[in-house]
């Protein structure tokens, strides 16, 4: 019998992303014992009226990508 893989998703726009989205995410992603953690950037936060975006949609993409080709758990 295989162990479930447990898989996290933590969506947010993340402009631009900063430690305050990535250690809580990491603190629940070892504390869930989660075998794998997704970033989801969503462009368009639903709760905003104005859209004044910091980063491109390219980096949104990229850099939490990057942020976790460093990181091991």
């Amino acid at each position: 019998v295989l162990a479930p893989y447990r898989v996290g998703i933590l969506g947010g726009t993340f402009d631009p992303i900063h430690y305050g989205h990535i250690k809580p995410a990491l603190d629940i992603a070892k504390q869930l014992k989660l075998d794998e953690l997704s970033l989801m950037p969503a462009h368009i936060p639903p709760h905003k009226q104005e859209l004044m975006l910091i980063t491109t949609i390219t980096s949104t993409k990229e850099t939490p990508r990057r942020l976790a080709a460093g990181m091991e758990r």
